[in-house]
This record gives C-alpha cells, sequence and structure tokens, in this order.
C-alpha cells in the first residue's frame, strides 16, 4: 500500500503576515507545497491530504489544490478552533480564534489516512531525497506496526537571517529518535546562533539535530495522538495560545515505551517561508532547481488556465472568442501554453438576430482561395427559444446557376432546409455544408481555427457576399439528424466528449488524440 502524505497548511502566517501556503515561488505560478506534493509523487506516495482552514479554500483550491488533484489523488479537510471539541469544550474555549496546533491537525485528518503517512508543513522546503527516504520506510511497515520514522536536519542548515525560528533539538542514539526538545525562538546572535527557552539563551554550535515535522508514523500512532489530545485539553482548553505539538506527541511516544522512531538524516540545505523577506530567496532556489535540471520547468503535465474570452460585436449579436490563437482573436496566454499555432477555435455565439446564409471552404478550396486551413466546425445548443429554428443544409439538389438565381431574386430562403432545435442538440457542419445560425439562440462553436465565412445570402443586409466562391465550395446537400449530444463525438479535427459532474471532477484524460504529442490540449467547459 502506497503511503499517504499528510500536508499541515491551516497556520495563520502571522509573521509572514499573509497567506503563504498559497503564495506564488515557481515560474508557472506553483506554490512551494506544490513542489513538496510533486516530489512526494515521484518518491512513490499515493495520495496527499491537506489540512486547511475554511476562510482559504476558495483560494487554495485556484492556486494549489485544483492543479495538484489533477496529477495526484488529493483531498483536503478543515482545521478550526472548534474541531474536534465537545459543546462544553468549545464554549470554555470560546474566545480563542486560532487552531490547536500540529496534533490538532493531524488529527482532523485523521478519517482521511488508510495507511502509513509522513506529515510536513506547507511552508518548508525538504527534498525529493528526503521524500524517496521515508517513502521507501513507509512502505515497508503495516498499519499497525510500533515502528514509526522521521527526517531529521542540521540546525545550521534550517536558520533564517530574517528571523527566529522554531526547531525540536533531537537527542539520537544508534539511529533512532530518544527525544525532542521544542525551541520556539531560535536566531543568529554575532556569529553564533542561540535558543531563547525558559528565559535564558543556550548557545547552540549549528551541528545539531532538529525535527522540521517531517515524521512518518503507521496508523497505529494515533493512539498516543488521541491520548496526548486528550490530556493537552484537560490542562489547557481555556489558554488562548497554547499548542499542542506533533513533535511532543511524537517524542511521548518513544518515552512511554509505545514505539521507536527511526532517525533518518538529510543535508538539505532549508529554505522556507517564514517571513515576508523568504520568498524572494525561496523564488531564487526553485529558480536554480529549475535550472540545474532538478525540477522541469511545467512542474505539473495537466495544467489548467483560466482563458479571458475576446468579445466581438455583430450586427446580429457578439461572439466570444473563448479559445484562440487566430489573429483576429489572438490570446497571448493561450498561445503560450499551446506552444504557438493551436488548429482549434472555440467561441460562444449570441444570435440576436439570424445571421447570413453562408458557406465554408474545405482545407483544399481555402488553401487555393486564401492560403489557410478550411473550416469545419459543430455546435452545442446553450439555450434556444421556442420554437427556434436554424438553417442546416439545403432542402434539394441545385446546381450552380439554380442557386444564382435564387440569390438574385431573393428567393435562396426557398431553397434551404429549415430544423427547430432546443437546448442540449449537438449539429455538426463540415466544410461546404450551408447554414445559418436564426436570431434566438446561444451556441458554443468548436471549429478549425479559420475565420473564412463565404456569404450566400444576406436577408437584404447590404453587406457584401461572396456567391462564386460559396457556390464552388457547397457539398453533397446531405447532413445528419439534429439531436441531443450523443456524449462523444469524434471527426477528422476535433473530439467532444460530455461529462456530468456532481461535486468534483478531476481529468484523467493523457491528451486530445491519444497520439504522444506534447502540444494536445484538452480544452474543458462549464456549460
Amino acid at each position: 500500500m502506497k503511503p499517504v502524505l499528510l500536508v499541515l497548511a491551516a497556520g495563520m502566517g502571522s509573521r509572514y503576515g499573509g497567506v503563504k501556503q498559497i503564495d506564488s515561488v515557481g515560474q508557472h505560478g506553483e506554490c512551494l507545497l506544490d513542489f513538496a506534493t510533486f516530489d512526494a509523487k515521484k518518491s512513490g506516495f499515493g495520495k496527499v491530504v491537506f489540512v486547511i482552514r475554511p476562510d482559504i479554500e476558495k483560494d487554495f483550491r485556484e492556486r494549489l489544490f485544483d492543479r495538484v488533484a489533477r496529477n495526484f489523488d488529493a483531498e483536503y479537510v478543515f482545521q478550526t478552533h472548534d474541531s474536534l471539541l465537545t459543546a462544553s469544550e468549545a464554549e470554555k474555549s470560546s474566545a480563542r480564534t486560532k487552531p490547536w496546533g500540529t496534533i490538532h491537525a493531524v488529527l482532523c485528518a485523521e478519517e482521511k489516512i488508510n495507511a502509513p503517512f509522513a506529515v510536513i508543513n506547507s511552508d518548508d522546503y525538504y527534498g525529493r531525497e528526503a521524500f524517496a527516504t521515508l517513502g521507501k520506510y513507509l512502505s515497508s511497515i503495516s498499519p499497525d506496526s510500533n515502528d514509526h520514522a522521521m527526517v531529521g536536519y542540521v540546525l545550521g542548515n534550517t536558520m533564517s537571517k530574517s528571523g527566529s525560528v522554531s526547531r525540536g533539538v533531537c537527542s539520537v542514539k544508534d539511529g533512532y529518535l530518544e527525544s525532542i526538545v521544542e525551541n520556539t525562538k531560535i536566531s543568529y546572535k554575532g556569529d553564533g546562533i542561540i535558543s531563547e527557552l525558559d528565559g535564558k539563551e543556550i548557545p547552540f554550535t549549528g551541528k545539531e539535530w532538529v525535527s522540521m515535522n517531517f515524521f512518518g508514523f503507521s496508523l497505529k500512532a494515533f493512539e498516543r495522538f488521541h491520548k496526548y489530545w486528550d490530556e493537552f485539553k484537560a490542562s489547557s482548553i481555556g489558554e488562548l495560545k497554547a499548542e499542542a505539538l506533533l513533535p511532543v506527541a511524537a517524542s511521548d511516544i518513544v518515552k512511554n515505551g509505545e514505539g521507536s522512531i527511526k532517525f533518518f538524516t538529510s543535508s538539505e540545505k532549508w529554505f522556507g517561508m517564514t517571513y515576508p523577506e523568504d520568498r524572494e530567496i525561496v523564488k531564487q532556489e526553485i529558480a536554480k532547481k529549475i535550472q540545474s535540471g532538478y525540477y522541469p520547468a511545467k512542474l505539473w503535465e495537466h495544467e489548467m488556465k483560466k482563458l479571458n474570452a475576446i468579445k466581438s460585436e455583430k450586427i446580429w449579436g457578439y461572439e466570444n472568442w473563448i479559445a484562440s490563437t487566430h489573429k483576429n482573436g489572438f490570446q497571448k496566454d493561450f498561445f503560450e501554453m499551446c506552444g504557438g499555432d493551436y488548429p482549434l477555435l472555440v467561441k460562444v455565439i449570441q444570435a440576436d438576430k439570424t445571421l447570413s446564409v453562408q458557406v465554408h471552404p474545405d482545407d483544399e478550396k481555402a488553401a487555393l482561395y486564401e492560403h489557410c486551413r478550411g473550416k469545419t466546425e459543430c455546435w452545442y445548443v446553450l439555450s434556444a427559444k421556442e420554437d427556434t429554428e436554424l438553417v442546416y443544409g439545403l432542402n434539394g439538389v441545385y446546381n450552380a446557376s439554380e442557386l444564382r438565381k435564387a440569390i438574385e431574386a431573393n428567393s435562396l430562403q426557398d431553397c434551404l432546409r429549415y430544423e427547430k432545435v432546443k437546448a442540449g442538440d449537438f449539429i455538426y457542419i463540415p466544410a461546404g455544408t450551408v447554414h445559418a445560425i436564426c436570431g434566438g439562440l446561444r451556441l458554443l462553436e468548436v471549429q478549425q481555427s479559420s475565420d473564412i465565412t463565404y456569404r450566400l445570402y444576406d436577408w437584404g443586409r447590404g453587406r457584401e457576399c461572396h456567391v462564386e466562391k460559396g457556390i464552388a465550395c457547397i457539398k453533397d446537400s446531405s447532413v445528419r439528424k439534429i439531436a441531443p449530444f450523443p456524449e462523444a463525438f469524434s471527426c477528422p479535427y476535433f473530439s467532444l466528449e460530455e461529462i456530468n459532474v456532481e461535486d468534483f471532477y478531476s481529468s484523467k484524460i493523457e491528451n486530445a488524440s491519444g497520439k504522444k504529442n506534447p502540444r494536445d490540449i484538452v480544452l474543458g467547459f462549464i456549460i
């Protein structure tokens, strides 16, 4: 069974002055936690569980979780000051606003953890080697094992020049933890390092082993955590700032003879987000690791971007170009994401009045006439007024001469095939199909990336028509039956799939075409 990564991300960030858990430090908006979860996945972890505050949920999802969840099995739970408290305990602690510390956070996530698990902070960088070491160990123990583990770091590698840090100083014997003493204010003083503990200054050499809250536990550890939590509540429920700390509970496992904690070590140099000044340092360190090839420039394979639509007003309504690299509706972010020209174009069409009767050229005719690609398209009806129709092909077989005469006599409408449509209907318009969108329709249009339209007839509005080119492009008048979208559709140019989502959906699609093409992109639209 693959181990679980538990991320404690509900801290208030009082010294940092913001929500450091989701502050951007990567080249594509990644947070420090992106790199931790990436390392965990690479190291064999099968799932990540985040503990967060309810007030950061929206930003947390937009700026971290949704991105991670598209690439990794991920869940999150809430930690609040009254989580896991009885009504009486909540009343006694009603003046408190902050959660109760790291043990409280771990217990908030207990129901989501079904395998041996590692615990990390949200604002520290640990290094992939540490994840690999702990992941391998946790994969080897049973869920009810009394054997646990941690990764310790050299104190001198974990200091911040921006201010003091909190570290658990470890006593180690024969490769196992003996005890941890929490030092909540360790800082530089001159050329040395000191800890202010119980009103005294304690000097350190910088070579001491310290805990960075990177522990690995079997499920058996929850027994001790509950005992510690109950004892903590009994003594501290009325205090405003007291915290139930994971290193203390972990040390109690050893002290009470309830198990052992194997002490692995890392020489990784720490960086993290304790103070506002730290953000630039973290960005620089991450950039160095990307430049060296330790991380890819784009961390996650399945990335999502929200595109800003480009609105184009028309005499009949308007178009919103949602996804486009075409020069007439160029979206720079989309172009960069695609790495260049993208062969499809997606629009929303709002037709308040009827559009012209028109036809699009296929690739051959478009190359001949306009030196560009052709235009096969399809429509998904988002909304339709009652009894609204559209033009979908011709109602018979007509030669070029007959169509010219009908256009000149303003009677082309007598040659057109009209179909009633409703919301949810799907219409495929291969190049060469005569068509017109009538007033009262709102459509999602997926098409080849082309803006070539040949108007045959414009209902007397006086705009330029392209009769000869248009007639030359008309193909067989046979058309498909209009019906609700059939769950999935494919043609030589694009594939579409409808997915009904009741709660949360994480796409498992590797790429759009099934080919190993790094420029394949899955476009999703909430309708």
